[in-house]
């Protein structure tokens, strides 16, 4: 998801579209971290928990934050690719070149579970 304002880009699924009483389109999502921004906000969170517990890959693995944002439908942009599989078949199709691919951007793969 792009925001169209800011060119920030957050990962995120998709949870649903609404539009208000004045017709204004909505959608709500739910942001992926990656290991990075897992990191990030729990040092700005303060938190005082090991972060050595969390067992996700670091590299091509996301986790999705609880709870979702709203954004107004003609502010941000996105696309993505989403397929149904499990860690195995992730990694399988990652090491055999088998997964869908953005050509206009340089994105890696992820997991999510």
């Amino acid at each position: 998801i792009i925001q169209l304002d800011s060119g920030e880009l957050q990962m995120g699924t998709v949870l649903g579209l609404f539009a208000d009483k004045l017709g204004r389109k909505f959608l709500t999502y739910g942001e992926l971290w990656s290991w990075e921004d897992i990191v990030q906000n729990h040092k700005k969170l303060g938190s005082k928990d090991p972060l050595h517990r969390c067992t996700i890959d670091k590299r091509y693995e996301v986790v999705e934050q609880v709870g979702s944002k709203v954004v107004q439908l003609d502010k941000v942009i996105g696309m993505c690719y989403v397929l149904n599989c499990d860690r195995r078949e992730f990694y399988q199709r990652l090491r055999d070149g088998k997964l869908p691919r953005n050509e206009g951007r340089n994105t890696t793969p992820v997991f999510c579970q």
